[in-house]
């Protein structure tokens, strides 16, 4: 009796054995069919995707990587655009210093505000009327007794009264700058306050002369006088005092004398 159900036992042992056995074969063999089936692969490529969703690590680091790469190419086009403006900026440079280089010597001799060549003066002296006549201020015998006090002027000057011809050939002083008509009177009052004896028979004008660095402007001129060796004369004594003078032709825009 014993012996035969250890036999029994062995029996069921082997039976279970072998049922297992089959189970684990159908399912391992199930598991084959289901990977390599079109529908198995499917799904498992499914399931993969999910997973990625699921851990954003590798996603997020895609993304970013590629970002990266957009902001770096869009970081080289703007160096260039901002290298090639520079580029630019310097050509223009260099073409404006050439400019300016090229019209420096032929603006340089252009006179700013310089009157026509018709001698004209500004508009400052067009509000003046021309005088013909000597100033009604001074009367012919005081003119008379100015002239007789210095004896250099005494044959040479010209008197200036309603007789007197005004030629192209009459010298004058020169004594200064006057900046308008208004200021030639005022440098002539002071002139004459402070050489009366040799000014005193001289009537004054404003002449359009040549500067001495070269441009035209206004000045004073005191005359007439018809012999040049009494314009050295005066001249000379003058000077002496520090007043700029110098010989000119008698002509401008007569000023009242007072």
């Amino acid at each position: 009796m014993a012996e035969e159900k250890i036999e029994k036992r062995k029996h069921r042992t082997g039976l279970s054995t072998l049922i297992w056995a089959c189970l684990a074969m159908s399912a391992a063999g199930g598991a084959y069919v289901a990977v390599t089936a079109p529908s198995g692969q499917g799904r498992i490529v499914t399931l993969v995707d999910t997973v990625r969703s699921v851990l954003p690590s590798g996603s997020s680091e895609t993304v970013y990587v590629s970002d990266t790469s957009i902001l770096e190419d869009k970081l080289s086009a703007l160096q260039e655009t901002v290298s090639q403006t520079n580029r630019r900026s310097d050509e223009l440079f260099d073409r404006v210093t050439m400019l300016e280089n090229a019209l420096g010597p032929l603006t340089a001799g252009l006179r700013e505000d310089a009157p026509d060549e018709t001698g004209a003066l500004p508009d400052s002296a067009a509000s003046v009327p021309m005088q013909t006549e000597s100033s009604t201020s001074e009367s012919p015998t005081q003119r008379t007794a100015n002239i007789l006090a210095d004896p250099l002027i005494d044959t040479d000057i010209a008197t200036s009264g309603d007789d007197a011809v005004v030629t192209a050939t009459e010298f004058a002083l020169e004594l200064g700058p006057a900046g308008s008509l208004t200021d030639g009177r005022a440098a002539w009052i002071d002139l004459l306050t402070r050489f009366p004896q040799l000014l005193g028979g001289l009537s004054p004008r404003v002449s359009i002369l040549e500067a001495p660095d070269g441009h035209t402007e206004l000045r004073l001129v005191a005359g007439p006088i018809r012999n040049a060796a009494t314009v050295a004369s005066l001249c000379s004594k003058i000077k002496a005092t520090g007043q700029a003078c110098n010989g000119t032709i008698f002509e401008g825009q007569r000023i009242a004398s007072r």
